[in-house]
């Protein structure tokens, strides 16, 4: 993992076909964190819940509403985090993974997350 970072929860997600960069979302904790920050894994992909939408949608020409139906990919298969309801460990989501959204666009991870949150606000702001 030279380059790439673990994703936490408040890291700024961007869709390649939105108008607006959001924060990542983790209503419930899986009680793992690094530096302080809830770690993500796989299933953590659940539209609205996990991903807000993006502004407008350039395929749609219309307010984006995010429709992941698979999990993140390019996931660390290597380190595994215990879902705490299902108790299935799953792979954790690194900034080099990646969502498929079902209209068309590629949501990414343009910060891990683990950064001062001013930083991250300053980002989500600015665009």
């Amino acid at each position: 993992m030279a380059d790439k970072e673990y994703v936490v929860r408040g890291a700024c997600l961007e869709c390649s076909q939105g108008s607006h960069p959001r924060k990542l979302n983790l209503p419930k904790c899986h009680g793992v964190y690094i530096t302080g920050h809830p770690m993500i894994h796989k299933y953590d992909s659940v539209p609205i819940e996990n991903i807000s939408p993006f502004g407008m949608c350039s395929i749609l020409q219309a307010p984006c509403v995010p429709a992941t139906l698979s999990g993140w990919v390019n996931t660390h298969d290597r380190t595994l985090l215990t879902d705490n309801d299902t108790r299935i460990p799953h792979p954790v989501v690194t900034t080099d993974s990646f969502l498929v959204c079902t209209v068309g666009g590629i949501i990414e991870p343009k910060t891990s997350g683990q950064e001062p949150r001013d930083v991250i606000h300053e980002i989500v702001e600015r665009t």
